[in-house]
């Protein structure tokens, strides 16, 4: 048999090979349950962790990220996860003056401390994703998650409920989703309890 991290990567391994369907089975990435534990949040920190590539959609974010500081100068952007795009997107973000609205930790093996300390999660990925771990940590750590409403995200994100899910690249519907959520409590903390179940 063949194991597929989520629907999506069922129907490809379905739909573009010779293996039979009866042979394909969906297993979803797992977690071990996390412990209580206390939030710290001192500055609305937005958090993103993933390896920096084209695909994960860095430079395009920027572009929201202008969006959302425009009305929200309050907030920083945070990045854990490797540069693979060799400066890109650093750069891009200086030369859109964002430098004090990002930071950018790098590969870190424990994220523990960025979850605990963060107010959002946002995951702007362009195309279709496996099972993204990080969603399924941040929503354990009870942060609502926002993304592109894209292949496999949409399986773990159930908009209105545990998140905000934007149509695929519809940049400024995904800022509007962000501060949304910066603006209304009420809406916040319900979705960090059902994105915790």
């Amino acid at each position: 048999g063949y194991i597929a991290n989520s629907k999506a990567c069922k129907n490809i391994l379905e739909n573009n090979s010779k293996i039979e369907r009866s042979k394909v089975f969906t297993v979803y990435n797992g977690l071990n349950k996390i412990d209580k534990f206390n939030k710290k949040i001192s500055v609305k920190r937005i958090l993103t962790i993933a390896n920096m590539s084209p695909r994960k959609g860095y430079i395009e974010y920027i572009k929201v990220m202008k969006k959302v500081i425009s009305k929200h100068p309050e907030v920083i952007f945070t990045f854990v996860g490797s540069d693979n795009m060799k400066g890109l997107v650093l750069k891009s973000i200086k030369k859109n003056n964002l430098t004090n609205y990002v930071e950018y930790l790098g590969f870190m093996k424990n994220v523990k401390s960025q979850f605990l300390s963060s107010y959002l999660f946002v995951l702007p990925s362009l195309y279709s994703e496996g099972c993204p771990t990080s969603i399924m940590e941040a929503m354990q750590y009870g942060l609502p998650c926002i993304a592109y409403d894209i292949c496999g995200i949409n399986e773990l994100i159930v908009n209105g409920r545990t998140g905000l899910l934007a149509k695929e690249n519809d940049q400024d519907m995904l800022a509007k989703h962000i501060c949304k959520l910066l603006e209304n409590k009420i809406i916040y903390d319900q979705m960090g309890k059902e994105a915790k179940l």
